[in-house]
């Protein structure tokens, strides 16, 4: 008689859970930049100087790279976490994970340094 076994996840829910988390994080940083971009006037300020103003403004049209950038990264991040996390490099994923996270709290940062003048 066979013995059956018993179901089992195959590997680390909670390295799979933070993978999947990291490229949530940046696609909602995705959809609600173009939200916001839509509704901003048609200049913004877009670079700051160290005096702590504004020296450069531009179209809004010159924000969208920003949450793409995040958003390209997480979508790299992602199969490689999947990949470290099937080989049983969980440290490695978590790192991978940690720079998808860095990258868009960064670019985060920057395009709210950015609107909060004109919003």
């Amino acid at each position: 008689m066979k013995k059956s076994k018993s179901f089992m996840l195959p590997y680390d829910t909670l390295s799979y859970s933070v993978a999947v988390f990291t490229f949530l994080f940046a696609l909602c940083f995705l959809i609600a930049c173009f939200i916001t971009i839509e509704k901003l006037p048609d200049t913004v300020p877009l670079h700051w100087s160290e005096q702590g103003g504004f020296d450069r403004w531009g179209d809004k049209s010159e924000l969208i790279p920003l949450p793409i950038i995040s958003m390209a990264i997480a979508a790299i991040a992602l199969p490689s976490s999947v990949l470290l996390i099937r080989k049983s490099f969980n440290g490695f994923a978590y790192f991978v994970n940690g720079v998808s996270i860095f990258s868009t709290l960064i670019t985060i940062f920057a395009f709210l340094l950015m609107v909060s003048p004109v919003i």
